[in-house]
């Protein structure tokens, strides 16, 4: 599989992850309807980490979500998100955010979809802290998806 991170690639990205996502895929949404992003934030987040060297998978709220992944990394000194399920109900917005938590003057020259000071970070989760917090659902998820992807890439 190769999949190669880009900022100007987000959009071919989040369409292979919707082309695969069920509910075998999603954490905590046995109703996850397929191509759709309920339930699909912290394997797709994993999958993202294991593709981007230096980010994390960060658990935290955003909107009306208490709990929700996404990927954080460092660029140019400033932690940017990078939130392929943003468009899950409770959050308000875009399918894909991309961008700093705090506004940054370096911000204005790159691609990014928007500020993300509504993203309120609580924990990184390793692999160890996903199995505590969702039990083996998470190493499943994250197991699915991988393989879901290497069969569509292979088509």
């Amino acid at each position: 599989m190769n999949m190669l991170f880009r900022p100007d690639n987000l959009e071919d990205l989040r369409e292979r992850f919707e082309r695969v996502w069920d509910k075998t895929t999603a954490v905590g949404r046995p109703d996850a309807a397929p191509g759709r992003p309920e339930g699909q934030c912290y394997a797709t987040s994993r999958v993202l980490c294991n593709l981007i060297p230096g980010s994390r998978v960060i658990l935290g709220s955003v909107g009306q979500l208490r709990n929700h992944c996404w990927l954080e990394m460092e660029i140019d000194h400033m932690k940017i998100v990078l939130d392929m399920t943003a468009d899950q109900r409770g959050i308000d917005g875009d399918q894909i955010v991309w961008g700093p938590y705090l506004p940054h003057p370096e911000s204005k020259t790159r691609k990014y979809h928007k500020v993300c000071s509504d993203y309120k970070p609580r924990i990184e989760v390793e692999d160890i802290e996903a199995q505590r917090r969702f039990g083996g659902r998470a190493f499943m998820a994250y197991e699915n998806l991988l393989a879901r992807l290497k069969e569509t890439s292979t088509k």
